[in-house]
């Protein structure tokens, strides 16, 4: 994972090759990379789609997941983040730690062990001293370093402990001792009382640091193979990160499906992980745990690039696709044991979904005759894009509209639908995405006695709605952080019934919570000023109270009439906070990298301040290698859809690189 052009496929291409799974390398300019195979990666030299493989390195076997580095598919990069049990994070050593790859660093969960490999340290110019300190500053400020370069005279404290012959007499060692004696206290121990360290004590607490993020860096390919092979977790112990997905660990067979290609809506292929149990071939009978339907594994097969191996079945730890599901969709858990419950964490998760675009459009084919082939279109490409939304109003004078994460998300979609579908579109400019937050606390309630049908509502609801306490004091009108890290993002609205007063038939009140909870969900999907999906929203439920009624007779007929009057109480609720309470609308702040000619920095940053409304500008001229600055702006997305055209037009033609 990294930011775009990081050098992310290339560095695949090169593990592949020396572990010998492919007999030569390919080149992006040539299109012949193995993970970058649609014909609009290969046209524009870009990861758009997640791609994945497997191969063998000594005694060990490895699943390699390659992942876009460009923002507006990022929704590619989040579910492949369930499915890892590492990451190599990849820094371009020319450019040292960028936008995106801090986003991505943010946003990987925690229990993720991750390595940092600086790339292109052939380039003139390039200093390992100076990366070393961009990822102390932006990615983590305690690395333990495991190779030396000779290249570099600034890199002499940079020594290797995986080679038995570097280690004894290494002058350097202590360094490389004291880093891991910060965190491992029978390591200090030692350290301090002048004991010898073992090897192998060094790297099995190298391996625990790296699993609890204390982070290192490595680079060379069979070097980083090694490392990785060393203190990556093998999923086949993780049971924790199974926990993670469904609540409970169990032998059943257990899938998570992290993206979905449909070949039609009802016969969809599902790229999945294999958490517990086997996946057998035209055998395996599995329950869908989000759709709540029976499925049966088609056939499985083996995954490498583009190629598929058929294969009889997948075990645990087993990254494939197995075809012929129904009603799958990427970040769907599957199990044989239908009782098997699913985590909240993940529910929370797939909430929010539909909170992810940040900005929208309308789209037309240029053939009016095409209108009920371009549904069927997006209803493929929705399954497959996890990060696209799209209405259709046939009554509405736009028809149908679109949301994703920026106008290339936009353009690609259009390069799709004309190559893949053979529907020309047009596709308007896009309009931001606006989202609301309660500004204050604000509580409403209703009561039994205050009901209008008294006989047939039988439920009593406090509410309290208002701002995260942890960002209620981050967030105002001008800024929105679209750079939170994933935990936030799950939990953009929370709904729970922690200390609540609660009354009533237990049997009952956990089917009228989980329909109190889903009504306020979906409800917060509107906000009530301006119609924007609420965010960094706290909503606590105080009372509860599930009367019973002499005039029902039965708990069957208790139960089919208290539900939909706990939710039409829970809907009154939200319209009287709504009515009383205040709420600010928040735009989203795009973080902007230009790099730019020097001639050019004092007419975009002139630019910038004045027409964009840039709340951060910082200029680096650190390259001078290249006669070039960084500018770093933080601006209103609104303002800056379409700057790479006024970029072209400030700078006489000569377009800097925007990202």
């Amino acid at each position: 994972m990294a930011h775009i052009n990081a050098g992310k496929t290339t560095l695949a291409e090169s593990i592949l090759y020396t572990s010998k799974r492919i007999s030569s390398m390919g080149n992006i300019n040539d299109g012949t990379t193995l993970l970058d195979y649609m014909e609009q990666e290969i046209k524009r030299g870009i990861t758009i789609r997640s791609a994945c493989t497997s191969f063998d390195w000594k005694d060990y076997h490895i699943n390699l997941v390659d992942t876009p580095g460009h923002t507006d598919f990022s929704g590619e990069v989040y579910k492949a983040m369930d499915v890892v049990d590492g990451c190599i994070i990849v820094i371009d050593g020319t450019k040292g730690v960028q936008a995106q790859t801090r986003q991505i660093n943010n946003l990987l969960p925690k229990h993720i062990p991750r390595l940092f490999f600086i790339n292109k340290i052939d380039r003139q110019g390039v200093s390992i001293t100076e990366n070393i300190k961009s990822i102390k500053q932006y990615l983590s400020n305690t690395l333990v370093f495991l190779n030396k370069f000779s290249k570099d005279p600034e890199s002499e404290d940079i020594v290797c402990i995986l080679d038995r012959e570097h280690v004894d007499g290494c002058k350097l060692m202590d360094k490389v001792i004291e880093s891991i004696a910060n965190f491992d206290d029978d390591i200090a121990t030692r350290y301090l009382c002048g004991d010898n360290v073992p090897r192998d004590e060094m790297l099995k607490s190298l391996k625990k640091l790296v699993q609890e993020m204390k982070t290192l860096k490595n680079i060379g390919i069979e070097a980083l193979l090694n490392v990785a092979c060393q203190v990556f977790p093998s999923p086949l112990l993780e049971k924790e990160k199974v926990c993670l997905i469904v609540d409970t660990i169990s032998e059943a067979t257990t899938i998570y499906t992290f993206k979905a290609i449909a070949n039609n809506p009802k016969d969809i292929n599902a790229f999945c992980k294999v958490l517990t149990g086997t996946a057998a071939s035209n055998t395996t009978r599995v329950f869908n745990l989000m759709s709540r339907q029976m499925e049966k594994c088609g056939k499985i097969y083996k995954i490498h690039g583009k190629t598929f191996t058929e294969c009889s079945q997948l075990i645990a730890g087993d990254i494939g696709m197995i075809r012929g599901f129904k009603s799958i969709r990427a970040g769907h858990v599957l199990s044989s044991n239908s009782n098997v419950t699913i985590s909240q964490q993940l529910l929370e998760s797939h909430l929010q979904d539909s909170a992810k675009c940040v900005c929208f459009a309308t789209i037309t084919p240029k053939n009016s005759d095409q209108n009920t082939k371009l549904l069927a279109a997006m209803e493929n490409l929705k399954i497959e894009d996890v990060s696209l939304f799209y209405k259709h109003e046939p009554e509405s004078e736009h028809g149908l509209t679109i949301g994703g994460y920026g106008e290339f998300h936009f353009e690609i979609l259009a390069d799709i639908l004309k190559n893949d579908y053979g529907i020309p579109v047009t596709i308007n400019t896009p309009r931001v995405a606006f989202k609301e937050c309660p500004v204050d606390v604000v509580t409403a309630s209703v009561n039994l006695d205050e009901t209008l049908a008294p006989d047939t509502n039988l439920v009593a609801l406090q509410v309290e709605m208002g701002p995260m306490d942890t960002v209620a004091t981050e967030v105002n009108e001008s800024s929105f952080d679209v750079m939170a890290t994933r935990e936030n993002n799950a939990s953009h609205c929370i709904v729970d019934f922690d200390g609540a007063e609660i009354r009533g038939n237990n049997k009952h009140v956990e089917n009228i919570k989980a329909g109190i909870k889903r009504l306020i969900h979906n409800t917060m999907a509107s906000g009530p000023a301006i119609g924007g999906p609420l965010i960094y929203t706290r909503v606590n439920i105080k009372r509860l109270h599930v009367y019973p009624n002499s005039s029902l007779v039965g708990l069957l007929t208790l139960e089919i009439k208290t539900l939909p009057g706990a939710k039409a109480t829970a809907a009154r609720v939200m319209r009287d906070i709504y009515k009383t309470g205040k709420f600010q609308v928040l735009e989203p702040i795009m973080s902007l990298n230009i790099q730019v000619p020097n001639e050019y920095v004092g007419a975009i940053v002139k630019d910038l301040r004045t027409i964009r409304r840039c709340s951060f500008i910082k200029v680096d001229h650190d390259n001078q290698l290249l006669d070039s600055a960084s500018i770093i702006a933080h601006a209103p997305m609104r303002l800056v859809l379409g700057y790479t055209g006024t970029l072209r037009s400030l700078t006489n033609g000569n377009v800097p690189q925007l990202l």
